[in-house]
């Protein structure tokens, strides 16, 4: 890892600029004194924030844009041929990649890491969350907008609370003193080969960690490695440190009982759907005690946490038919989303799910086959590639018919066309329904034109 000065005030190019993690850090260098340049191939909202934060930010890649930059940070999306990574390079001006400047950001304080294939987000959330009530004033960054609090705050305690990817290891660039995995699944085969090399990843991360840790120990692997470490252990099973009981899930809400060390038991409620969602909060009450956080105060907190965008998030109601958008992206998370929506006593649920990236799909399509199982309607459309080459031989009808080959009674249907998908989407729902849209891509803006459709519809 290339160690980054950060102690005094410099210029710092960000190629890329516009991606969750990028602009994150580029808000906590503006906090930190630094000059903030960069740029990205599209505009957009963030680039915007970052804008009337401080920082000059361009569209496009250009040799030009590096001007008299101290340091280019890049993306792990930017290529090797970047015109701007090449100019810094002819220049001499160091170059870092996303994980190392994200590690010496948060080695400018302790650093408590969260981690895992799912969840990592929303309980960074909530832990950050539960920091901000208890006056921690903890730094943190977390892969998505956390209600009113943003993704990233520069604060003034001893503490750096930083969601942790392993997709690109950056986890293991981090240097984190206390260290959570959620659980550990096989994603991201394209970075790490197979589930056995990210397993080793994430033991790394643990036994790196010097100030404890914590599992999900309802997930096997997160549990073996957990029991090496003697990490402490979160979940709904019978052994774990910190017990969850009784989880009860409704329309927006999950509430369970949770059993400390100590054998105390404390009602908890959070207002987010799904047993996945008891799990992040019990872990995120966890290492707030770690920080010296009491359970009553974190419970309190996590009764006000204000959601993460695109975790279940409703984004309108019309004519009595919810429509929530989720990120949800891999087998396992489809499969759990889908079952917090159809706990949430809705006459029907229907979901439109938009398959991640050739290299997952290759990956992981025969896992989909039963993720669908508690939707009454799915639509499957074709694949956003996020930038990865076009390949002829992957398609998104693959997880189609991988579900309905599954599930041949289920009504599962191939949506290619975005037009056709909108007007028949429209054309079965009904009031008492919830449409959910799922997935990583543009997913994301079809539920405005659903929500404008039915309004043009309803009576």
């Amino acid at each position: 890892m290339t160690e980054v000065d950060l102690s005094r005030p410099t210029r710092i190019h960000m190629v890329a600029i516009g991606g969750k993690a990028m602009s994150a850090m580029a808000e906590i260098l503006l906090a930190m004194g630094h000059h903030v340049t960069g740029s990205d191939l599209v505009d957009g909202p963030e680039l915007a924030h970052l804008r009337s934060l401080g920082a000059t930010v361009v569209v496009g890649h250009d040799a030009a844009n590096v001007g008299d930059a101290g340091l280019v940070a890049c993306s792990t999306a930017v290529s090797a041929d970047n015109v701007e990574r090449q100019a810094a390079l002819r220049r001499g001006i160091p170059v870092v990649s996303r994980p190392e400047l994200q590690g010496s950001i948060v080695g400018t304080r302790r650093a408590l890491a969260v981690s895992g294939t799912h969840g990592k987000s929303s309980t960074t959330a909530m832990l950050v969350t539960i920091c901000n009530h208890a006056g921690l004033d903890v730094s943190y960054i977390v892969g998505a907008r956390i209600g009113n609090l943003g993704s990233a705050r520069l604060g003034s305690g001893e503490w750096f609370v930083v969601e942790a990817d392993e997709s690109d290891g950056t986890f293991l660039q981090l240097g984190a003193e206390v260290a959570v995995v959620t659980n550990v699944d096989a994603d991201h085969l394209d970075q790490w080969g197979s589930l056995d090399a990210i397993e080793a990843g994430f033991d790394r991360f643990l036994s790196e960690a010097t100030g404890g840790s914590m599992v999900g120990v309802d997930d096997p692997i997160a549990n073996r490695l957990g029991a090496r470490h003697g990490s402490l252990g979160v979940g709904l099973s019978p052994g774990a440190d910190w017990r969850i009981v009784e989880p009860e899930v409704g329309r927006g809400v999950t509430r369970f009982t949770l059993i400390d060390p100590s054998g105390a038991s404390t009602d908890v409620a959070v207002p987010e759907p799904g047993v996945y969602n008891a799990r992040n909060a019990a872990m995120a009450i966890a290492a707030a005690h770690h920080l010296g956080v009491p359970v009553p105060v974190a419970v309190e907190a996590l009764a006000r946490y204000a959601g993460l965008e695109r975790r279940f998030q409703v984004r309108g109601e019309v004519g009595g038919v919810t429509v929530v958008d989720d990120y949800a992206h891999n087998p396992a998370k489809v499969t759990a989303v889908l079952a917090a929506a159809a706990a949430g006593g809705w006459d029907r649920v229907l979901a439109v799910f938009q398959p991640h990236r050739y290299s997952r799909t290759a990956d992981l399509w025969a896992s989909f086959a039963d993720s669908f199982v508690d939707a009454d309607i799915v639509w499957v459309t074709e694949l956003d590639p996020s930038g990865e080459p076009h390949r002829d031989d992957i398609s998104g009808s693959l997880i189609w018919e991988a579900a309905r080959r599954a599930h041949p009674d289920a009504d599962i249907r191939w949506a290619p066309d975005r037009e056709a998908l909108i007007a028949e989407v429209v054309g079965e729902l009904q009031r008492g329904d919830l449409c959910i849209t799922i997935g990583a891509g543009d997913i994301t803006t079809l539920p405005s034109p659903l929500l404008e459709k039915l309004g043009e519809t309803s009576p």
